[in-house]
């Protein structure tokens, strides 16, 4: 044979090119084989790692949630119902429904690291490729939690992915894929106004009992359209309704807000001025007053809003200033001091809260969602009717969270890394 080969490509021969090309497209076909496989192989790891860091994303947003609003304890801990959530989470974010939570790892405000279940949070075991990266400066001491998801399949080694076609070629068994996802939380800054009012720390204290008179959440999408009463929905919480006054008068003879060290101003609305009810607010800043009895027109109507958790700016101290310039600096170091002074009202606003409207008389007009009028007690009067829930605010930014002083039942939750 090698003679034969040699003779038909000898020098002149007219089968010489004519076999060259055979060899080299043989030779060719292995490689370009080999290249499509890996290919293939390749980008189904790539496809795998998407799925499994989307389900991390949103698996451990999920669980700062839990965490940050968990005043029982009991959910934010080494609890089989939340691991089981999780797990449900990432498998949803997988085309084949296959995907298995990894070490969950978090750290307190105080500094002190714990872990959710019992894997090891030695990032080491899931190599430094798919690690998380260090927290972003500006999220530095937050507490934060963080979550790897790592491949789950058939097989005698359910984190193994198979390289399928390089199997076939080269005997490859396959291998793991991992994502790591970190989130913290802290209280909410850059909230968009939905309803132009702020309230005082002494009010949401007095209305809250300093943060334990928090009603259930609605529950919308069924039963009930307020978000109360029916099938799946909580009980409609009416002894947990609170009457917040926009004017402070002798109508509201137990609150004692009326004038409150000079952080309200007495007998003024607490209604804020702004270019529109869209204007995001990033505590802690001075925020201008609006003065007048009535709801500002450029906020519209504020019946859309009954029935619905519309979030309250609360502020602790106000200041009257001349012309429009706003006072500087950290109250009380900033002058002029609280309650001090004249002209434009100005409200130091240190956080929010989530407030569940049930009814309100703005205007000279007023509305319950279970009919009838909102009287605030009849006379001139102007207050919203409602309770506080606690939960979680839509933000893209928090602030650090001082307990019991900013946060007043609400966090923001953000990617950390």
């Amino acid at each position: 044979m090698a003679s034969h080969l040699k003779s038909r490509t000898r020098a002149g021969s007219p089968e010489r090119g004519a076999v060259t090309t055979i060899v080299a497209f043989l030779l060719g076909a292995g490689v370009l084989l080999g290249f499509g496989a890996l290919t293939i192989d390749v980008g189904n790891l790539m496809w795998e790692r998407r799925q499994l860091q989307n389900g991390a994303d949103s698996a451990v947003l999920e669980l700062a949630r839990v965490c940050g609003t968990d005043t029982t304890g009991t959910q934010c801990s080494n609890s089989g119902s939340t691991l089981i959530a999780l797990e449900k989470q990432v498998d949803a974010n997988a085309a084949d429904d296959r995907a298995q939570v990894g070490p969950i790892c978090a750290e307190k405000a105080d500094g002190d690291p714990w872990q959710l279940g019992t894997d090891d949070c030695d990032p080491g075991l899931y190599g430094t490729v798919t690690d998380c990266p260090p927290p972003t400066a500006k999220l530095d001491g937050f507490p934060f939690v963080e979550l790897r998801s790592r491949t789950e399949s058939a097989g005698a080694d359910p984190t193994i992915l198979p390289y399928f076609l390089a199997q076939t070629i080269t005997g490859s068994q396959g291998s793991s894929v991992s994502a790591c996802a970190r989130a913290a939380w802290g209280a909410p800054a850059g909230v968009s106004l939905k309803a132009p009012i702020t309230i005082s720390q002494c009010e949401w204290d007095h209305a809250s009992g300093s943060g334990t008179n928090y009603a259930a959440a609605p529950v919308y999408g069924s039963g009930n359209p307020w978000g109360y009463g029916g099938s799946g929905q909580p009980a409609l919480p009416l002894a947990n309704e609170v009457r917040l006054y926009i004017a402070y008068n002798s109508m509201d003879p137990g609150n004692p807000c009326e004038n409150w060290n000079g952080h309200d101003n007495p007998g003024a609305f607490s209604y804020l001025e702004g270019s529109g009810c869209s204007s995001a607010v990033s505590p802690p800043l001075w925020i201008q007053g609006k003065p007048g009895n009535n709801w500002p027109s450029v906020c519209g109507d504020p019946a859309p809003l009954l029935g619905k958790v519309i979030d309250i700016p609360v502020h602790y101290c106000m200041a009257n200033v001349p012309g429009s310039s706003s006072p500087s600096g950290t109250p009380p170091s900033s002058s002029p001091l609280c309650g001090q002074g004249s002209g434009q009202t100005w409200y130091y606003v240190k956080g929010w809260a989530k407030f569940y409207l049930s009814g309100y008389k703005v205007s000279g007009t007023g509305h319950r969602i279970n009919g009838g009028t909102e009287s605030c007690n009849g006379g001139g009067s102007r207050c919203l009717a409602g309770w506080f829930v606690s939960g979680v605010i839509n933000t893209d930014t928090v602030v650090a969270p001082v307990p019991g002083d900013n946060d007043f039942g609400s966090i923001g939750v953000v990617p950390a890394g």
